[in-house]
């Protein structure tokens, strides 16, 4: 929300390494799309991005891939 909060977002190019700016402003995006493993803290951001006016999906994605294969992943409470 800080992101949308702020109408842009830095992202690192994976070829050379640089940032460049992107632009999350209304009239610049298409859509919103989201992939999550833990739903819970997503739950409250949808309403208010909604209330933007930003269209948006939620990939939630549930597997059992064990913890060697995605150390990042949080334990589900």
């Amino acid at each position: 929300m800080n992101q949308l909060d702020a109408g842009s977002r830095d992202v690192l190019k994976p070829h050379n390494g640089e940032t460049h700016s992107v632009s999350l402003q209304r009239q610049d995006v298409d859509g919103l799309e989201f992939w999550t493993k833990k739903i819970g803290p997503f739950l409250e951001p949808p309403q208010e991005i909604h209330r933007r006016g930003l269209p948006f999906v939620v990939q939630y994605t549930i597997n059992g891939y064990p913890a060697a294969l995605e150390r990042s992943i949080p334990v589900s409470e």
